[in-house]
């Protein structure tokens, strides 16, 4: 009988969720402007209909002057905290940016992982792309695992053909690295091709973007 297939673990959208958390840090950053806002203006309206008020009593003149001063003070107030307001949102923002970046990092991570973690391909573009860029050595030297030895050396002619066929170029086995890395040594310096490194370089890239 067949083996039955394991059920697949649920997805989980790193992202959205993320974006979730940032949409209601902003909504609830609103919410408290618009309620510090409305209660200014309660404020406003109070003081003035007390300003005029004292002015029936007291002088309309000394009323109005009275509450053209109160007015220019709770204006002032109302906008060191609109200001106070739009310096914590834009804080606000540029954490969640951060953390919206940190959190789609992790997900570059775990889809690289599992989706190339056992693909020689990507070993090879490593290779292939590092031979292009490779210049002013005459002499190659590509150490890979056990897992990778023969596939990289099915291509061994077309990785000679990126170096040209007047250089040197070996392919050999290096039992200290893994299915996931392989390096290149040359006359000119060593070059880490494995996939840890290229994921690492990912993420870096993502980052330097925030």
């Amino acid at each position: 009988m067949p083996e039955e297939a394991e059920e697949a673990e649920p997805e989980i959208d790193y992202v959205a969720q993320a974006k979730e958390e940032a949409d209601a840090i902003l909504s609830e950053a609103r919410e408290q402007a618009d309620a510090i806002l409305a209660e200014a203006g309660e404020q406003a309206d109070a003081m003035r209909s007390h300003a005029e008020a004292e002015g029936q009593k007291e002088g309309y003149e000394q009323g109005l002057q009275e509450a053209a001063a109160r007015q220019r003070e709770l204006e002032s107030r109302m906008q060191a905290e609109k200001e106070q307001l739009q310096a914590d949102y834009d804080q606000k923002q540029k954490n969640m940016e951060h953390e919206l970046v940190d959190v789609v990092c992790d997900v570059v991570e775990k889809v690289f992982l599992v989706q190339f973690g056992d693909k020689k391909e990507i070993i090879w573009h490593a290779v292939d792309q590092a031979l292009a860029n490779i210049e002013g050595s005459k002499e190659f030297m590509i150490r890979v695992g056990e897992a990778n030895l023969e596939f990289l050396r099915a291509h061994k002619e077309e990785l000679q053909a990126k170096v040209g066929q007047d250089m040197t170029l070996d392919i050999v086995l290096d039992p200290l690295l893994d299915e996931t890395q392989c390096m290149i040594e040359t006359d000119g310096g060593l070059f880490d091709c494995g996939m840890d490194t290229q994921m690492r370089n990912l993420i870096k890239d993502i980052k330097s973007l925030s």
